[in-house]
């Protein structure tokens, strides 16, 4: 039987925002609770990756914040895919290639080639695997805030 998956809330996606800008942001709360559902299947919750592709091509389409949407994505999808046991072997000079591609439609070969079984049987929490993809990813984060566009709040 295929354990239930973890998914990350509005909530948790405003934490990140938070640790990757240092102060609160503008947002859409529609738009946020929107790109935050992307995580969601249609029927069965059981296909990982296929949901880990729609959530990200979801949160780069929604752009729910005035700034710093592509890095809380990139956060976002390999804390989803941390808090449901994956890892990946991504470092950060691979790392924004790989998400370019994982962000864009029909994405899933890109997630399933990234990402093996995790070492430990423990998930971590939602907020413990974004505090551990920000502290892996540094260089990755602060270039993908760099070069976005701020977006109306409108």
């Amino acid at each position: 039987m295929t354990p239930a998956l973890n998914y990350l809330t509005v909530q948790d996606i405003l934490f990140a925002h938070f640790r990757i800008v240092g102060q609160p942001i503008p947002f859409q709360y529609d738009k946020l609770e929107e790109a935050t559902f992307c995580q969601y299947g249609y029927g069965g919750s059981s296909d990982l990756t296929g949901q880990a592709a729609n959530f990200a091509t979801g949160f780069r389409k929604l752009q729910p914040f005035v700034t710093a949407n592509r890095a809380v994505g990139f956060v976002a999808l390999l804390a989803f895919l941390a808090c449901n046991g994956k890892a990946t072997g991504l470092t950060d000079d691979d790392a924004l290639d790989w998400f370019e591609t994982a962000s864009v439609a029909s994405s899933k070969d890109a997630i399933d080639q990234a990402v093996t079984d995790a070492d430990s049987h423990d998930r971590p929490t939602a907020q413990q695997a974004i505090l551990a993809v920000i502290a892996r990813f540094p260089r990755s984060i602060e270039e993908l805030v760099a070069v976005e566009r701020p977006v109306s709040a409108t």
